[in-house]
């Protein structure tokens, strides 16, 4: 964001743990050191960072119908480095989530 101003949003993909909703964790992420910056010179640009819920272990990653929506119509460019931390995964997850 600092770099790239005009950027309008960036989504990140996240999922609720140890009882934080995603918003929760969204804001204990950009109070982290790395964020320091950008917010002492554009705290505003933050704004632009929107968690969405979901889960790369499940069907569709686990996103909303809405959120789907939303991706699909304003999303132009995805980095991709999700990652699972669990043992055993019994089938290859994809870009595009696990199968149904």
């Amino acid at each position: 964001l600092r770099s790239c101003p005009a950027v309008k949003n960036i989504y990140l993909l996240m999922r609720p743990k140890k009882g934080q909703d995603v918003n929760t964790r969204l804001a204990e992420l950009l109070n982290a050191p790395l964020f320091q910056k950008l917010r002492d010179e554009r705290e505003s640009d933050l704004q632009k960072i929107v968690p969405i819920q979901g889960d790369i272990t499940e069907p569709e990653l686990g996103i909303s119908q809405a959120d789907q929506r939303l991706l699909a119509e304003t999303v132009s460019i995805v980095f991709h480095s999700a990652a699972t931390v669990k043992q055993l995964i019994l089938s290859q997850p994809t870009v595009f989530g696990q199968p149904d």
